[in-house]
């Protein structure tokens, strides 16, 4: 199970600000300000309230998008439900984040926000971020959001281990597609004292 960002973190003060600073990386990257009318917006959703603080309430406030624009993705069907009570116009999934994405006809985005609570070094972060990164089309912008310490066990990490387990699964062609070699990135602090770390990639048009 992808472990996401759920109600008790979700809509505090640095996440709002951490959202804020989304918007920013993604209109440098891609050279836009909003997205394209054609194009989609991924998320993991969690419970997205109606709220000014949410996820799909703030991403329209900023001018990013429109909610007809906005695509959720939750493993918990009862999130799911609710969300669509919410934001009717807006597209919600439940399921496997991979399994969704891989074989949903109309897959079109131009901005995917991955933001997981595994460390920047395990095994399920660069396993979604591949496969992530395997199904974007050009011009697609992946911001992907980790955790880089481990409050309950002491360990800590760095966003290169990231990026050095996700190239490893990587060909050259592919790696060639992304903006690898130079990418913009920040930390915030999460829930308690994690340290959060999101980068910002693209996959060139």
């Amino acid at each position: 199970m992808i472990v996401t960002q759920h109600e008790s973190a979700y809509e505090n003060p640095e996440k709002l600000a951490a959202r804020v600073e989304n918007v920013r990386v993604y209109r440098e990257l891609s050279g836009r300000m909003a997205i394209p009318k054609w194009k989609q917006y991924w998320t993991l959703a969690a419970l997205q309230t109606c709220n000014p603080t949410s996820e799909i309430e703030q991403m329209v406030a900023l001018g990013l998008c429109r909610k007809e624009q906005f695509y959720g993705l939750d493993e918990i069907v009862e999130l799911t439900e609710q969300n669509k009570v919410n934001h009717p116009t807006a597209h919600w999934f439940t399921g496997e984040w991979h399994a969704v994405i891989s074989h949903l006809e109309g897959f079109n985005p131009e901005l995917i926000y991955l933001d997981l609570t595994s460390m920047a070094d395990s095994r399920e972060s660069a396993d979604i971020t591949y496969r992530t990164i395997k199904q974007c089309p050009p011009d697609t912008v992946l911001l992907v959001n980790v955790a880089l310490n481990n409050t309950y066990t002491g360990h800590q990490t760095t966003i290169d281990a990231l990026l050095e387990n996700v190239t490893d699964k990587m060909t050259d062609e592919e790696i060639a597609e992304w903006n690898l070699e130079d990418f913009p990135m920040f930390s915030y602090n999460g829930s308690g004292c994690t340290v959060m770390c999101t980068t910002g990639l693209r996959r060139r048009p």
